[in-house]
């Protein structure tokens, strides 16, 4: 076997496990395109916690992977609220059933699907937004997860929404050695 045809079989196997690690990452709502997917993969299969300014809550989010893997029943919740004198959780959404929108320089992922309200939001399921921000100084796996609000003083539209600040989510910077500039 020649030595191209061994980096050749190298570069297929490479191509295809990013494949398959992208696959794992899917957002069924809507198409999602590969470049947003890809943009996201520094963070698939970590996860992140923060809780809310009163203390009494911890909040549990995972990036297309379960948010807590010891939660009986939590195999597909992206998104978990845990009281902290108490312990019970709630199940805001599912990485399985989520959206992904972004801009330039942040993304917003929503997962959906989580329980229902027991006596706000029409009893409507929960959802949880987190957006994503563009911070050049905050390495992957260094991220914070700041609880923002939870919106259910309505009857329907409710949702928590986080934030995390990420350097994954910004723009490629350009080398400015290859640019050249000429007078005239």
């Amino acid at each position: 076997m020649a030595i191209t045809d061994c980096v050749w079989i190298l570069l297929m196997i490479t191509v295809h496990l990013v494949d398959v690690s992208l696959s794992d990452c899917k957002f069924p709502v809507h198409k999602t395109d590969r470049d947003l997917q890809k943009r996201i993969q520094p963070l698939v299969g970590k996860t992140f916690s923060g809780k809310d300014a009163s203390q009494e809550y911890e909040y549990f989010f995972g990036v297309c992977t379960e948010a807590l893997n010891t939660l009986p029943g939590g195999e597909t919740y992206g998104l978990l609220q845990q009281a902290t004198d108490t312990k019970w959780f709630h199940k805001i959404g599912k990485y399985t059933n989520a959206t992904i929108i972004s801009g330039s320089d942040w993304m917003i992922l929503e997962y959906l699907d989580g329980e229902r309200y027991h006596s706000h939001c029409n009893s409507e399921p929960r959802r949880g937004r987190v957006l994503l921000k563009c911070d050049r100084n905050v390495r992957v796996g260094e991220e914070d997860l700041i609880v923002l609000e939870e919106e259910n003083n309505k009857t329907q539209d409710c949702f928590y929404l986080f934030e995390m600040k990420t350097s994954v989510v910004c723009p490629k910077e350009h080398d400015m050695d290859s640019i050249t500039i000429y007078n005239i």
